[in-house]
C-alpha cells in the first residue's frame, strides 16, 4: 500500500518485492520446512483459517485503495506501477486464497473464494479448476496442464479461452450466475469511480489472471498420465504434479508448493499438506520459476 500511496517509481514496489526481492530471499533461505514453534503457530488451524478468511476484506480494501490512487497520482509512471503492483498482489493473494477456498466444503467459504475471484473478473475459474482441471489434470483433456516444450505465451491463450468455453458448457447456469457477480462489481467500479479507472481495474484483472495462468504452466509442465488397459487414463498420482520445496514459496503461497498432495486429496486444507517423495521437484521457488518460463526456460 505504501508504494501505491507514494506514487512515482515507488508504485512499482509491490511488483519488485514479488519478483525481485522474494525470489532472491526464497533461493537464499532454501528448502526447509516450517518446523518447531514457528511452524506450529503458523499452521495452527485457527491461525491458518484466520489468514485465509481475512484475505477477502484485505484484497477488497487494497483494490479500492489502489483505484482511488489513480485519481491522486495521475502521471504515467504512477499509473503503470499501480496497475502492475496491484495486479501482482491480487494474483498472489486473491486468486491463491480463492484456490483454497473454492475447494472447501462449507458453502460460505466457497462464496468467500468466489468473492476474491470477483475482484479480478475470474469467477468462472471455479468451475474450470474444481470440476475440470482436477478431473483431467496431466492429460490432453486438461487445458490447464502445459505440454513439454510449449511456450508460456501460447499456453496463456490456449488455457484461458478453452477453459472459459468448456466451463460454460459444463455448468452454464453456475457460470452465468458467476458472470452476474462480475457484471455487478464492474458496474460498481464504473459508478463510484470513472470509465478510465474502470479500464485500469480491467488491466489489473488481466495481470492477476496472467499470474494464475503462469502458475498453471509450471505446476504440471510436461507431465502426462498414461492410458491403461481399460482405455481410461491412470488415476492421479503424486508424479503428475511438480512440488516446490522452497520455504518462502510455501509460507507466502499457503503451501501451494505441496501441489501433488493437493491433487491427491483436493479437499485437504492447506495447513495439512505435505511434500511427497514421488513428486518431481521444481528447481527453484515459484516466483523464479515463473520468471524463467517467461524467457522460455522450464
Amino acid at each position: 500500500m505504501w508504494g501505491v500511496s507514494a506514487g512515482g517509481y515507488f508504485s512499482f514496489a509491490g511488483a519488485i518485492v514479488a519478483f525481485g526481492i522474494h525470489p532472491a530471499l526464497d533461493y537464499f533461505v532454501g528448502k526447509k520446512k516450517p518446523t518447531g514453534l514457528f511452524g506450529q503457530i503458523l499452521f495452527h488451524p485457527k491461525i491458518a483459517n484466520f489468514l485465509l478468511f481475512s484475505s477477502a476484506p484485505f484484497c477488497f480494501l487494497f483494490l479500492i485503495f489502489s483505484l482511488k490512487n489513480f485519481s491522486i497520482h495521475t502521471d504515467a509512471i504512477s499509473i503503470a506501477g499501480n496497475i502492475l503492483s496491484t495486479g501482482v498482489l491480487l494474483g498472489v493473494i486473491a486468486i491463491n486464497t480463492a484456490h483454497e477456498l473454492v475447494h472447501r466444503r462449507q458453502n460460505w467459504q466457497r462464496m468467500l473464494g468466489l468473492f476474491n475471484l470477483t475482484l479480478v473478473n475470474f469467477t468462472w475459474w471455479k468451475v474450470a479448476h474444481v470440476d475440470l482441471h482436477h478431473r483431467h489434470v496431466s492429460t490432453p483433456l486438461d487445458h490447464a496442464s502445459s505440454k513439454k516444450n510449449e511456450l508460456v505465451y501460447a499456453f496463456w491463450v490456449r488455457n484461458f479461452f478453452n477453459s472459459l468455453i468448456e466451463s460454460y458448457q459444463f455448468k452454464p447456469k453456475a457460470c452465468a450466475a458467476y458472470t452476474g457477480f462480475n457484471i455487478f462489481f464492474n458496474l460498481g467500479v464504473f459508478y463510484f469511480f470513472s470509465f478510465q479507472i474502470w479500464i485500469f481495474s480491467i488491466l489489473i484483472s488481466i495481470l492477476a489472471i496472467i499470474m494464475l495462468l503462469t502458475v498453471d504452466f509450471i505446476e504440471h509442465y510436461g507431465l502426462e498420465r498414461k492410458i491403461v488397459d481399460s482405455g481410461r487414463y491412470e488415476p492421479v498420482r503424486h508424479e503428475h504434479s511438480w512440488d516446490c520445496h522452497y520455504l518462502l514459496t510455501n509460507l507466502t503461497l499457503f503451501n501451494l508448493g505441496y501441489h501433488s498432495h493437493h491433487h491427491w486429496r483436493a479437499s485437504a486444507q492447506f495447513d495439512t499438506l505435505t511434500l511427497q517423495s514421488a513428486a518431481p521437484e521444481m528447481k527453484y521457488g515459484y516466483s523464479l520459476m515463473m520468471l524463467r518460463s517467461l524467457i522460455g526456460k522450464n
